[in-house]
């Protein structure tokens, strides 16, 4: 099973206080700078996928799609000792999007040569999978490395994610952009 060990996510103020916005919770810039220092010295963000054929799939998905990649990644352990801190937990939720999004980036990247295109990621209990659970992901990672397990219905370490993406041939470009015209006024 592919494994991505020692995840950089670099954070910086402003990509904290973006997240903050309208966040309840009495810090400054200062705690920002704090949180962000703490973060960067104990986290330990990691992940694992696998492709998962449709027969395996735990949910009905529309018989386009040829298959499921199963994710788990978390930040770590030692990043929940410090959620004391006054803007700790904006720090982590946005270095928890930051993970999303570099692993978005990568899994594209490693299916692009398969001609496979991501679907958005089904989170168990949500709208797309409300019945899908955190276990049926976990079970479709053998060997799950990045440390993601399931505590009640909870994951652990606190500051993970496991979630399902659909998999299917990538989307021929069906709008009027498809042939791009560099005079067109939406370029100007």
């Amino acid at each position: 099973m592919p494994f991505i060990d020692d995840i950089w996510i670099t954070l910086s103020p402003r990509d904290v206080a973006a997240f903050g916005q309208g966040a309840k919770g009495d810090y400054d810039e200062g705690d920002i700078r704090e949180a962000i220092e703490v973060f960067h010295r104990d986290r330990e963000a990691r992940a694992d996928y696998e492709l998962v054929p449709l027969e395996k799939s735990p949910i009905a998905l529309d018989p386009e799609k040829t298959g499921l990649m199963a994710v788990a990644a978390t930040l770590g352990y030692r990043v929940e000792e410090s959620i004391a801190l006054p803007a700790m937990e904006v720090c982590l939720r946005a270095a928890l999007a930051q993970l999303q999004d570099y692993l978005n980036y990568r899994l594209t990247k490693r299916l692009a040569p398969k001609k496979l295109h991501l679907g958005w990621p089904m989170v168990p209990g949500g709208a797309a999978a409300p019945d899908l659970t955190y276990g049926q992901v976990l079970d479709l990672l053998p060997g799950n490395q990045s440390g993601v397990r399931i505590r009640g219905e909870l994951l652990s370490p606190a500051w993970s994610l496991a979630y399902l993406y659909s998999l299917g041939p990538k989307p021929d470009r069906t709008s009027a952009c498809a042939s791009c015209n560099k005079d067109c006024s939406l370029r100007k």
